[in-house]
């Protein structure tokens, strides 16, 4: 996909929910220089959105420009937004000795904990169909603040599921459907996962990345990922630096075997290959021959821009079962089980 078509494709994705993004990407996918500065974002990545979470980055740690007015992550009384492209553009002119450090080596590692709203009534599903605690195993994982998604709390409409002492609350709504939201999580009893590039939680500078790709008019978001980062320092997940589909069988193997094993993942597709894809098959095969394994997928393709499908799969069997969809950062589910 080049570039202009890129940006474009972002646009529509944040049309319904991040206005100031939809008229930057807009904006870049016809401008030339701007374009030419993404370039520097490495092919293997999703230039668009670490060109505007660099920005975001150098704004949300002090950079003085007419631009964060615009940003309700930095201002109570954003200015219109479809008026911000000209002030964007001079930023990164301004500012491109900043950004290029930040193109070139961050990544797209969004730590989206609005997620675990979808995830919540799929673990709940695989435990009311498989007895024992659940190893966990999350692929892709960023900073890991997924994998303590039992010792969050949900509501969805007002009702109240998940960890009773919990610090961090994570709201929802369910449009379609009678999820199988358990009043207790499941029960855990191993959690690792596993990225490319994993960033801690508790260091000041990844958890400044951190806050940087969430999008700027999202700030009930940015608040749970602040309290979900706050909760990691006494909770700290587990992420080992590897290639998740490669290494697949060998992190596998190295939790219990007393229960059932998820393996799962909420925006990991997009980035595989059709033959990445495959080799993750495959293993997961390999490994449902000697213990049971669901393949919980987060981040299904649905035929609605900003949504991700929920299905999983069980293995030696491969079955799988599609269980709902829900909007990409957890905002509302629909349950089709």
């Amino acid at each position: 996909m080049d570039l202009p078509v890129a940006f474009r494709t972002l646009a529509d994705w944040a049309s319904d929910s991040s206005p100031l993004y939809e008229t930057l990407c807009r904006g870049i996918a016809e401008d030339p220089t701007l374009l030419d500065l993404a370039e520097e974002v490495p092919a293997d990545r999703w230039a668009p959105h670490v060109t505007l979470s660099a920005v975001h980055y150098l704004l949300l740690n002090g950079a003085d420009h007419p631009l964060a007015r615009f940003y309700p992550s930095l201002t109570e009384s954003p200015e219109d937004p479809t008026e911000a492209y000209p002030h964007f553009h001079d930023f990164c002119v301004a500012h491109t000795d900043d950004l290029i450090p930040l193109l070139r080596h961050r990544r797209t590692q969004t730590n989206a904990v609005g997620r675990c709203a979808g995830l919540y009534p799929a673990f709940c599903y695989i435990d009311q169909q498989t007895p024992g605690s659940l190893a966990l195993l999350e692929l892709g994982a960023s900073a890991g603040l997924n994998l303590n998604w039992d010792r969050y709390a949900y509501e969805y409409d007002s009702k109240r599921f998940g960890a009773s002492d919990a610090t961090v609350t994570v709201h929802s709504s369910v449009r379609a459907g009678s999820p199988p939201l358990q009043q207790t999580p499941p029960a855990v009893n191993a959690r690792l996962g596993v990225d490319l590039n994993p960033l801690d939680p508790t260091d000041a500078t990844d958890a400044a990345w951190l806050r940087a790709l969430v999008w700027p008019e999202h700030t009930e978001r940015l608040d749970v990922l602040d309290t979900a980062i706050e909760h990691s320092h006494g909770n700290p997940p587990q992420v080992v630096g590897d290639d998740a589909v490669e290494t697949l069988v060998k992190h596998a193997d190295s939790l219990p075997r007393d229960g059932p094993l998820v393996v799962y993942h909420t925006a990991l597709l997009y980035q595989l290959s059709q033959e990445q894809r495959t080799t993750l098959h495959r293993a997961l095969t390999t490994i449902g021959e000697t213990r049971p394994v669901w393949w919980l997928s987060g981040d299904g393709e649905t035929e609605d821009p900003g949504t991700f499908g929920l299905e999983v799969t069980r293995f030696p069997d491969g079955d799988t079962v599609r269980l709902g969809r829900y909007e990409q950062h957890g905002r509302w589910i629909d349950w089709c089980q």
